[in-house]
């Protein structure tokens, strides 16, 4: 499995279809899965270790790769963030990211990379009220989770959040 996009279709209009699913193979290597030499742009394919392998990993991908490929990768789902379709992106670890330190400190690491610096505003966290009170009804338990990693953003939000549900 790959880096996934999600997007919001409902009020957004229709989901383009080149990003219903998932994004292209070069961009699953930031996940730690093995990544076909070939997946990744004819540019960087230079730039990749030596080897007789056919794959490559994210782990031996040196510091300036690394930052190129991430580069790329947020200037890819740029255009959707902004035109208000990118609702979520899903990284999916393979099985031998089993939570030692390394695995921690890699998806720590590709959380830091996209974190996020934006304060709902109170309208919208409103919208949210409604929709979560549905789900509330046929669920035992509701989740909510703010990808807001600025300061204390996503703590603020929470509380206002919690706030309006109990009104």
């Amino acid at each position: 499995m790959q880096v996934q996009y999600f997007m919001r279709s409902s009020q957004s209009g229709p989901i383009p279809v080149p990003f219903r699913s998932r994004s292209g193979p070069g961009f699953r290597l930031p996940t730690g899965h093995q990544t076909p030499r070939v997946a990744l742009p004819k540019d960087l394919q230079s730039e990749l270790p030596p080897g007789p392998r056919a794959n490559v990993y994210y782990k031996d991908m040196s510091a300036p790769l690394i930052d190129e490929i991430w580069r790329r990768y947020l200037q890819a789902i740029e255009p959707l963030r902004e035109a208000g379709k990118l609702g979520l992106v899903h990284f999916q670890f393979p099985p031998w990211l089993n939570g030692d330190r390394a695995s921690h400190a890699h998806v720590e690491a590709c959380a830091q990379r996209m974190s996020v610096n934006y304060d709902y505003r109170e309208a919208e966290l409103a919208a949210l009220v409604d929709p979560i009170r549905v789900i509330a009804k046929v669920v035992a338990r509701v989740y909510v989770v703010f990808n807001t990693n600025y300061e204390d953003q996503g703590q603020r939000n929470a509380m206002t959040l919690m706030q309006l549900l109990d009104r």
